[in-house]
């Protein structure tokens, strides 16, 4: 009795642990659709969310880090752009204090995009 017991727990666990990949699966592939159309914040919500179902998934892990230098990237040819802008129409002070902050997003290190 006590032996069938344990073995329905046993049960119940694993078709949880099932039920909790499926789930972020489909958070995973959700949030690549949102990198496809490049809604950054989204697909960082999506990628937190199956991270919370299967923390440590390196699979995962890798796409986040994908969304966050594509993010970074571009904030920083937007911010540019507004900077040329900026110095077009003759405001130099605030072209350079957008250059000067553009150099603090600038990520650390360079990551290869997946196709």
């Amino acid at each position: 009795q006590e032996e069938k017991l344990k073995e329905q727990l046993a049960q119940k666990v694993r078709e949880e642990f099932d039920l909790q990949i499926i789930r972020s699966e489909k958070h995973y592939q959700k949030g690549q659709q949102f990198l496809r159309e490049k809604k950054y914040p989204e697909a960082l919500e999506e990628m937190d969310r199956a991270l919370t179902l299967t923390p440590k998934n390196p699979k995962i892990l890798k796409i986040r880090d994908q969304i966050l230098y594509e993010s970074d990237i571009a904030e920083i040819k937007r911010r540019t752009n507004d900077a040329i802008t900026k110095l077009d129409s003759g405001d130099v002070e605030s072209a350079k204090k957008e250059f000067q902050n553009i150099l603090t997003i600038i990520p650390k290190k360079s990551t290869q995009i997946a196709e």
